[in-house]
């Protein structure tokens, strides 16, 4: 039931290994979504959670691994489920809100990223955050410092700790 390719500089074709069990193909000149994400026992891996200390602050749940890494480059902890509709497992959220006093749900700012972020924050009494619209295209943390830098970036989030009495 396994579709094969073999990757080639007009088609390339890079696997991600997140564990022995789990993997994700990514083939970025794909159009159709079909062919472009090939994906194998992710409802299991949260991405950057092997990153995580003991215990912590501050930590963000976002929607893709290029977010956990803009993320940290600021200095806050983040991991990502493969898809902002896999809602993680109660225990895996119960354990990561014994470990941070503060957990934000960070998902894309468009129709499916606010309506997966409401429904998990509500379910899981968890604080929410969304970047502003303010670019074109601009729908995470990481297109929004490709836009605007950043320390702007970093100015929002610690703008939303103010309004939150953090």
């Amino acid at each position: 039931g396994f579709k094969w390719h073999s990757s080639t500089k007009q088609d390339p074709m890079f696997v991600y290994l997140h564990s022995s069990d789990s993997w994700t193909v990514y083939r970025p000149l794909v159009i159709d979504k079909e062919n472009k994400f090939r994906k194998y026992n992710i409802k299991k891996h949260l991405m950057g959670y092997d990153k995580l200390p003991e215990k912590g602050d501050i930590l963000f749940i976002t929607s893709s691994y290029k977010d956990v890494i803009t993320l940290y480059k600021l200095g806050y902890y983040a991991v990502a489920p493969h898809s902002e509709r896999i809602i993680l497992d109660e225990t895996l959220v119960l354990e990561l809100k014994s470990r941070f006093k503060y957990i934000y749900v960070a998902y894309d700012n468009d129709s499916t990223g606010v309506n997966a972020s409401k429904e998990f924050t509500t379910r899981y009494n968890l604080r929410y955050w969304n970047i502003p619209k303010d670019c074109d295209g601009n729908k995470d943390p990481s297109d929004y410092s490709k836009c605007n830098g950043l320390d702007k970036l970093d100015s929002n989030i610690k703008a939303k700790f103010k309004r939150d009495g953090i």
